[in-house]
Parts: C-alpha cells; structure tokens; sequence
C-alpha cells in the first residue's frame, strides 16, 4: 500500500502550497510586532501561555490567552476565506 507520505506533490499542488505560504506571511506582516510574536510562540514554538506570558512580560496567563486568541481574529480577518 502507499502512505500518504510517499506520494509526491504535483506542480499544481506545490503552486497552490506556495501561494498559501506567501498569502499568510503578507497578513502576518499587517500585523503589530506584537501579535506576530504572540502567534508565532504559540503556533510555531508550540509554548504554552504561562511561557508565553513570561517571554512577553504580561502579568497574567489570561493575558497571553487574550494577546494570542485577538492576534488570530486579526490574521483570520486579514486572510482570504479560502484559506
């Protein structure tokens, strides 16, 4: 049997997976430094909201928890509904 891990992405596949990428890095430069950073800890580092808390100096987890769930509503307002 294939896996899914050994099939091979078609051009047309790999065009739309770069145009994806390129369409969320534009949004994510629309945001404030700050939200970048927020999703990125959350998303891309995977910390949990005390540790982001503690990088961004905020005073309470709940503080992360906002900064994080408001820089998503922002990304996903500036992202095309396709994506």
């Amino acid at each position: 049997t294939i896996l899914a891990d050994d099939r091979q992405e078609t051009p047309s596949q790999a065009a739309v997976g770069i145009e994806l990428e390129e369409q969320l890095e534009r949004a994510l430069l629309q945001l404030d430094e700050r939200s970048r950073r927020a999703i990125e800890l959350r998303k891309l580092c995977e910390m949990s909201y005390p540790d982001i808390a503690a990088e961004l100096g905020l005073q309470a987890e709940s503080s992360a928890r906002s900064l994080v769930a408001r820089a998503m509503a922002r990304l996903a307002a500036l992202l095309p509904k396709s994506f």
